[in-house]
């Protein structure tokens, strides 16, 4: 079943992606509360953030917002069944990937955690 929740997952990023993209960087936090995705794109070999996507590629932020509507119905049921805290989601153009769950709470610094999880992934 999972495979068929990462396949969902690919489809509808790649539905945001520019062209020629390298690699994609899916950050997922969910909680029983609420929830907060972003993503990072390699391009070029550099990171570019989601949002700033539209002033070089015409990527809406609509329509990253829409995505990201998608994804959280999709990771939805793997989170109520795993209870993580972050989900990271990593895509290659090639159709590699690789997801990691972090378990600890990142609620009490949520920039601090971000930052760190920035540090690691976005190299």
């Amino acid at each position: 079943m999972e495979k068929d929740i990462f396949k969902e997952v690919a489809e509808n990023l790649v539905m945001v992606l520019p062209e020629k993209w390298e690699k994609v960087c899916l950050y997922c936090h969910i909680s029983d509360y609420t929830y907060q995705f972003s993503f990072h794109v390699k391009m070029n070999g550099n990171y570019i953030q989601c949002f700033e996507l539209e002033k070089d590629y015409g990527i809406s932020e609509e329509d990253v917002l829409d995505c990201f509507d998608k994804l959280y119905s999709i990771a939805l049921p793997d989170y109520e069944e795993k209870k993580f805290m972050v989900m990271t989601y990593i895509l290659e153009s090639s159709g590699k990937f690789v997801t990691e769950y972090d378990y600890n709470d990142c609620t009490e610094d949520p920039i601090a955690y971000k930052w760190d999880w920035e540090k690691k992934y976005l190299v």
